[in-house]
């Protein structure tokens, strides 16, 4: 085979494994089924022990995801960048992206996440100082594990009014 042949199919195949690589955080999730709302019980509005969270594509491909915990309050985070480990999990950098998070806006935390079955948790969560938060799915400070949230419809129940 001639250099110049040789040549062509190495930068073939530098290209399509550049292109391969270029995959952003939206496409990751996408592939991985962790779009649209997210609840521990779908059936009920958001409220401090039934946050809501929904994924979505934000600029540039990344994703943003806010958490409605009730109250009118949303906490926004922006998922920087993402990597399929295996079919049922995924790692992901997450930042806090939002004024409402205080002094801790703007920190990130890598986290794992396992999904079966329509249904997620976090495996793992390392902070950038290298603190573990999260350990085999289960809270390191207070060794209570992390609970399963489920894929709910395209849109939230509606909030319940107050009596």
């Amino acid at each position: 085979m001639s250099k110049l042949k040789m040549t062509l199919i190495a930068a073939a195949c530098l290209l399509s494994a550049g292109a391969a690589s270029a995959a952003t955080p939206w496409d990751v999730f996408k592939r991985f089924g962790l779009t649209g709302n997210w609840s521990p019980d779908c059936s009920s509005p958001p409220s401090a022990t039934n946050y809501w969270m929904t994924y979505k594509e934000g600029p540039g491909g990344k994703v943003v995801r806010p958490l409605n915990r009730g109250g009118g309050d949303e906490l926004s985070v922006t998922v920087d960048s993402a990597a399929m480990v295996s079919s049922t999990t995924v790692s992901a950098r997450f930042r806090n992206d939002d004024p409402t998070w205080g002094d801790t806006n703007g920190t990130a935390v890598d986290l794992t996440l396992e999904l079966v079955n329509d249904r997620v948790h976090t495996i793992d969560s390392t902070g950038m100082d290298g603190t573990q938060y999260i350990k085999d799915g289960i809270v390191v400070k207070s060794g209570k594990p992390i609970p399963w949230i489920q894929k709910c419809g395209q849109t939230k129940p509606a909030p319940t009014s107050p009596n």
